[in-house]
């Protein structure tokens, strides 16, 4: 189980083999640039990297609708993007509970605030972030 940093540049986390108790703290960081991986902010869209409260998203575009994975729940979302908004359906890959999101992006699209909600939610919780340069 590992956690992304703030800046998505390093991580901490447990480890544990199958059948096993004890667990491992571990900790790592990020030693080959995420250009050289193709996962590049692009000022003109909302691909690349970005710091939330959820942690750390990666979006990319593909066929006209984002896809991404944020944080440790590894939240997978699948979207589209209007008029300065990204929504759509997000599932928890941890839980396997879906539910949908909706995030407002400023004009420089270099910052959102929004929320998202599981199915079985009646409270949307807040969601929050920016863009990693």
């Amino acid at each position: 189980d590992f956690t992304p940093t703030a800046d998505g540049r390093s991580f901490t986390g447990v480890l544990r083999y199958a059948g096993e108790t004890d667990a491992e703290l571990v900790d790592g960081t990020l030693v080959l640039p995420l250009e050289r991986e193709g996962i590049v902010a692009n000022p003109k869209n909302l691909e690349g990297v970005w710091t939330t409260d959820c942690g750390v998203l990666v979006l990319d575009e593909i066929s006209g609708r984002y896809r991404g994975v944020c944080g440790a729940d590894r939240l997978q979302i699948d979207a589209k993007f209007a008029s300065g908004v990204l929504q759509g359906d997000l599932l928890n890959d941890r839980t396997g509970e879906r539910g949908m999101f909706r995030l407002t992006f400023n004009r420089s699209l270099g910052l959102f605030t929004g929320y998202y909600r599981y199915a079985d939610d009646e409270e949307e919780t807040p969601w929050e972030g920016s863009r990693l340069q």
